[in-house]
């Protein structure tokens, strides 16, 4: 049984609710969820209060020596500990500059529909009279100059919104896992949950197997390349987008 699941039994045999639990410990009721579906760690300060909340020991709490593993990164010093503030072009290269997920790929289709649908009014204006081709050719530059737009838009509102947000995620790098917090999203993964990794000159992007996608800063940053390339596999060439798109796990939250 893994900390997540020995958690969750334990909040039930004491008919806690994760509201509860949060409260005694001053989180989140999301953070205990995290911690219960192993999406994220809790630090030694919280460990330290859900033994005293559960009349364990550490020991007994941690339950498996897998999870001490994880666990140990909580008292070593990371090899590489980055922490960066979003801006416009992070967030467009790690968001936007692949077409990694349905909701890119589906605006990205509804540009061409708009363009091509401007290619078939123009075409067809060849074979009409004065006055439907006018309002044919007419219509097709509407469509084309909606086709070149919708993109771009998308882009620039879904960028604004993220800024607005004033994130600083910070990620750690250990020898067998990774620590990353942006907001109140806390992971900890061991590297086995990096689905394949973008390398470019100065930044690196992390594509999880969950769909997340992770930007990592590497200008100043000596040796991350080889640390890298020893725990996740590097995309060297193109990948068709209906691979990129393959369907992710799922995770499941347990409500309390």
């Amino acid at each position: 049984m893994g900390f997540g699941s020995r958690l969750y039994e334990l909040r039930k045999q004491s008919a806690l609710s994760q509201v509860d639990v949060g409260e005694k410990l001053g989180v989140s009721r999301q953070s205990v969820s995290l911690w219960e579906t192993d999406q994220a760690t809790p630090s030694i300060k919280n460990l330290i209060a859900l033994s005293n909340l559960f009349g364990l020991s550490l020991d007994a709490l941690i339950n498996s020596n897998s999870d001490a593993d994880r666990f140990l990164n909580l008292t070593t010093d990371p090899e590489y500990a980055l922490t960066y503030e979003e801006n416009r072009k992070i967030i467009y290269r790690r968001d936007y500059q692949y077409i990694n997920d349905f909701k890119v790929l589906s605006v990205v289709t509804l540009s061409l529909l708009f363009l091509l649908f401007a290619l078939f009014l123009f075409l067809s204006a060849l074979f009409q009279t004065l006055e439907v081709a006018r309002v044919r050719l007419i219509t097709g530059n509407l469509m084309i100059i909606a086709g070149l737009l919708i993109y771009p838009l998308y882009v620039f509102i879904n960028t604004r919104k993220r800024i607005k947000r004033k994130l600083e995620p910070s990620i750690e790098l250990y020898k067998h896992s990774f620590h990353y917090t942006e907001g109140l999203l806390r992971l900890d993964k061991d590297y086995t949950h990096i689905d394949y990794y973008i390398d470019k000159k100065d930044y690196a992007i992390l594509y999880l197997i969950d769909g997340k996608r992770l930007y990592l800063p590497k200008e100043g940053v000596s040796g991350i390349d080889g640390f890298l390339r020893e725990r996740a596999a590097r995309r060297t060439r193109s990948r068709p987008f209906w691979k990129s798109l393959k369907k992710r796990h799922k995770i499941q939250i347990k409500k309390g």
